[in-house]
């Protein structure tokens, strides 16, 4: 499976906004206002997001300290994509980057109307990019020294990003 190029990109994500425009999927549409809140990690979710206009960045809370920016999402893209797995409750935060337009999706509907517009590989596709460009992101800044860190035994002045395995206390 290629990836999608320019040219795909751009016509998958036309096609996207028509299936959140159809009527018969139900989408609501949002109007959020620059630095707004849309959802935080915890909370439950499962409905997918579709950016109509504006931006989005999505954070990974830090355990203690800054949270953590792990993509900037912008017109045309989606996001909230974890609840597809069945996860029940986010991962990330997701705040608006400046005044936004949204449409919103529970998870099902949108994933049967993948399948009867027959953009499911294309949807593979694009949130396989995405998973890259994040992945990139928590290379770069996790383990090349940009002042956040994987958690260890040792104590360090750097907040942690995050934490592989819980801390065992002493016995």
């Amino acid at each position: 499976m290629a990836r999608l190029s320019r040219s795909s990109t751009r016509d998958f994500k036309l096609r996207m906004g028509r299936l959140f425009g159809e009527e018969q999927y139900c989408s609501c549409r949002l109007e959020i206002a620059k630095d707004s809140i849309i959802y935080e990690s915890g909370e439950p979710g499962a409905t997918i997001y579709f950016i109509r206009k504006g931006r989005v960045e999505l954070l990974l809370p830090g355990t203690a300290g800054p949270d953590f920016p792990l993509s900037s999402r912008s017109e045309g893209d989606t996001f909230g994509e974890p609840c597809l797995s069945g996860r029940l409750t986010r991962l990330e935060n997701a705040v608006a980057l400046e005044d936004t337009i949204l449409e919103e999706m529970p998870a099902s509907t949108f994933l049967a109307g993948l399948r009867e517009d027959g953009l499911l590989e294309y949807f593979v596709r694009y949130l396989t990019t995405c998973l890259g460009e994040e992945c990139q992101i928590i290379e770069s800044l996790a383990l090349r020294g940009s002042g956040f860190r994987c958690a260890d035994a040792s104590p360090s002045p750097k907040p942690v990003l995050f934490q592989l395995f819980p801390k065992e206390e002493p016995a």
